[in-house]
Formats: C-alpha cells, sequence, structure tokens
C-alpha cells in the first residue's frame, strides 16, 4: 500500500506541476469506499486493494478516455512531450527516492552493519563445520597454515576450496582446535561474467557488528545500496532472460 501510494502521488505531483488536471486520485481499485473532492480532483480509497490510479482529463491508456475537450489545455495528451515522460515516469522515480529514503533512515538509525573477526555467531545444524565440533562463540584462527584474522580472509580461502579436505583450527576460550573439514559444494553465479561456478561452505555466520554512521555519509552508504540493488535486479534479469539462471 506504501509502495502504491508514493508511486500514484508521482504521477499525481508530476501531472499537477506539468498543468494536466486530475480527476480521480485512487489508492485501491473499485469499488469505491468513500472519496472526497477537493478542487477539481476526486480523492477516493477503494475496496480492492491491488493497486491505485491517477485519472487525469485526456491520458489515452486502457481507461479508453475520449470524452473529452481535444482543445482542452489541461488535458494530458495536449501537453508538450518532455512533460508526458514526465508524469509517466514520475512513479517510478518516486518509487526509487522511497528505497533510498528507507536505506537512509535504516542506517541514521541503526548504523552500518559489518562482521569484523572470526568469532562465530551461528553453526548451522548438520554443516561441515558442526560436524567438525565448531560451536557457537567459537573463533576461527588458522586455515591450510594460513592465519585468519578478517571474515574475508575466512570466507576467502573456504570459497576456494568446495569438497577439498582443509585444516581448520579455532579457540574456544583459551583452548585451541583442529580438524579436517570438507566445505560443502554450493552452486554459484559469478556475479561479473555470469558464469556457473561452485564454491565452498562451512556452514557458518560470524558476529555482525553495527556502527553509527557520519550524517553526510549516510548518504553515500543509502546511494550505494540503491545502486547494487538496481545492479543486482538487472544482472538477475539477464541471467533468466539468457538462461545462465
Amino acid at each position: 500500500g506504501v509502495i502504491i501510494f508514493i508511486q500514484e502521488l508521482g504521477h499525481f505531483l508530476a501531472a499537477k506541476l506539468s498543468g494536466v488536471r486530475v480527476e480521480i486520485f485512487s489508492l485501491g481499485f473499485p469499488p469505491k469506499m468513500f472519496s472526497k473532492t477537493v478542487g477539481e480532483t476526486e480523492y477516493q480509497i477503494a475496496w480492492v486493494p491491488l493497486g491505485g490510479f491517477v485519472k487525469m482529463t485526456g491520458m489515452l491508456d486502457e481507461s479508453l478516455d475520449d470524452d473529452f475537450d481535444p482543445e482542452d489545455p489541461k488535458a494530458f495528451i495536449n501537453k508538450p512531450f518532455i512533460n508526458r515522460v514526465f508524469i509517466i515516469t514520475a512513479g517510478v522515480i518516486m518509487n526509487f527516492i522511497l528505497g533510498y529514503l528507507i536505506y537512509l533512515s535504516v542506517i541514521l538509525t541503526m548504523g552500518m552493519g559489518s562482521i569484523e573477526g572470526t568469532d562465530l555467531s551461528l553453526v548451522s545444524s548438520g554443516s561441515p563445520a558442526e560436524v567438525a565440533g565448531i560451536v557457537m562463540g567459537d573463533r576461527i584462527v588458522e586455515i591450510e597454515g594460513t592465519p585468519i584474522t578478517k571474515w574475508e580472509e575466512l570466507t576467502g580461502i573456504v570459497r576456494d576450496h568446495p569438497g577439498d579436505s582443509i585444516l581448520v583450527k579455532w579457540m574456544r576460550n583459551d583452548s585451541l582446535f583442529s580438524a579436517v573439514i570438507v566445505p560443502n559444494v554450493v552452486p554459484s553465479i559469478n556475479a561479473e561474467t555470469g558464469d556457473r561456478d561452485s564454491v565452498g561452505q562451512l556452514g557458518v555466520l560470524g558476529t555482525i557488528v553495527r556502527k553509527p554512521v557520519d550524517f553526510f555519509d549516510a548518504f553515500k552508504y543509502a546511494g550505494q545500496n540503491v545502486w547494487m540493488d538496481i545492479d543486482r535486479s538487472i544482472t538477475t534479469i539477464s541471467w533468466l532472460v539468457t538462461g545462465q539462471a
């Protein structure tokens, strides 16, 4: 409902700014529940909560609205091309803005989360790590003779050894443990090339630490999150179209 309202609000505001008469602003589809007319626009809430719409004078779409004065200066069809494009795309633009503002509010109130160190907050049931005796709260300190201090180091080595035997050492309080573990083989797709691949997985999760973010940095991080979502969506759709996923 929020997403639909924001999208239709975008069309509505763009139409008003462009001088187009908005006859109906509806949240939901008919039959009408209740409405109130303010100026030249009827604002309504309808019973079918599966969408919404903005009805503009002279918008020749699926509504087949041809009952208007063709010389009406407030008709959508009589506005310059650039205004019509603005009105049509404003809904999508508003949804991008909504996504950005949601990310921004979350980052400002909750900070940014990242995994620091190799202390484990979760060990999946039946995973290679659990079978080897690793439990929540342990800290992985070495893999295949390589000291491990960062989560990226741990995942980097494990991902490169799907189905291979690797020697893992971990700390529990002041005690050191070790075991040979065979990471699960997990299907994956290369984010850059789209090629199918396999990666290793132990079945563990690090401890996520949230830290406050500078006010101005929050705007940057929110934009980065929106861009990642856009990029991921485009990539996923392209994989589906080409049969890669």
